[in-house]
């Protein structure tokens, strides 16, 4: 199955633009900022967008001092309401700054049921691949298998340090959520506490729930949270019926912890269809904080993770793996932050 070419909504979904801003930048129709028409371009380049393929490999033989390409290597392409579409702009400017250029490479769930790499990559072209959003673990093993030097940005949940041939880079989650849900229940003493989300979704997301077992079992809540939980596989939160049924027959708990800001978000949508005050009935905690959600919904309380920092470290571990192929493989943690939204 040949990857889905990127197309101006795609582009438009991944900054949080409207597709009429993101038609006037690529047209060079008046109205739009500079900044905004560098963004733009930028993440037409990194998605594949048509008019900028050719432009992209016109740009290469105006610059033969280019050291090479980095693969980037995903299964979705993020919206702007999830901190890899902000990763991954960080990461295709701070490769270009050191001579690097980034292809956008989608992984479809075929590919990865046949362990195949996607039509669009090939290995003579590329100096090493990026892994954004790759949660299976043979698929994981296979990229390895390549013969390039590989970074994964987050992996799949049952990861242990030696598993793959590769680095991974990931926020702190682990950490950062103990530290978050431990000032929460000083704070506001809740009676019950549940939680939303798939634990095994992927490394981070297992992280966090572990954090958020062990406060659990500090203050006492281990027995009760799963009445007031909604704790499924990934695929079904994609179903917002299926969502909304889950909250209308939920023991609603005082603290509800999500898995990500997605969650977060569907979990603020159920709650104010039912009439339900956030924070004041229910604190609702999500992980990302990315700035798309907290400006829809300044009451959420997250926790923000370094993604554009995050896509600067990757493009500098990348570079100094190319260059140094024979260094051991690592697992670097970069510090998130908490933030607790607004109180009524």
């Amino acid at each position: 199955m040949a990857a889905k070419k990127a197309t101006v909504q795609d582009i438009a979904d991944s900054l949080g633009l409207s597709r009429t801003t993101v038609s006037k930048a690529l047209n060079g129709i008046a109205g739009v900022s500079e900044k905004t028409r560098n963004t733009v371009f930028e993440r037409a380049k990194a998605l594949g967008y048509k008019s900028f393929i050719n432009a992209g490999m016109a740009a290469a033989e105006e610059h033969p001092s280019s050291k090479g390409n980095i693969a980037l290597f995903l299964n979705v392409i993020p919206d702007s309401f999830h901190m890899s579409s902000y990763l991954m702009v960080s990461l295709e400017q701070a490769l270009g700054k050191i001579g690097y250029s980034l292809s956008l490479h989608l992984v479809t769930d075929v590919e990865i049921s046949n362990l195949t790499a996607p039509p669009s990559f090939h290995p003579e072209n590329v100096d090493a691949i990026f892994c954004l959003e790759i949660y299976d673990r043979d698929y994981s093993r296979f990229i390895c298998s390549l013969g390039k030097p590989v970074l994964f940005s987050d992996t799949y949940s049952t990861f242990e340090q030696g598993d793959l041939a590769a680095d991974v880079i990931v926020a702190d989650n682990y950490r950062a959520s103990i530290k978050l849900y431990s000032s929460i229940i000083e704070e506001i003493h809740p009676a019950t506490i549940g939680y939303m989300g798939d634990p095994d979704f992927s490394l981070s997301f297992f992280d966090r729930y572990k954090g958020f077992l062990e406060i659990l079992e500090k203050y006492k809540f281990a027995d009760s949270y799963k009445k007031h939980s909604i704790i499924a596989p990934e695929q079904k939160f994609h179903d917002d019926m299926w969502v909304e049924n889950r909250f209308k027959t939920l023991d609603l708990p005082r603290l509800l912890v999500c898995s990500n800001d997605n969650f977060a978000l569907k979990a603020l949508t159920c709650l104010e269809r039912m009439n339900v005050k956030v924070p004041g009935d229910v604190l609702v905690c999500g992980y990302d904080g990315t700035p798309a959600i907290s400006s829809l919904y300044p009451a959420l309380t997250t926790i923000i993770a370094p993604s554009q920092d995050m896509g600067i470290m990757a493009a500098e571990i990348l570079s100094h793996k190319i260059k140094n192929p024979s260094l051991p493989n690592m697992i670097i943690t970069m510090n998130s932050r908490i933030w607790k939204g607004e109180r009524e």
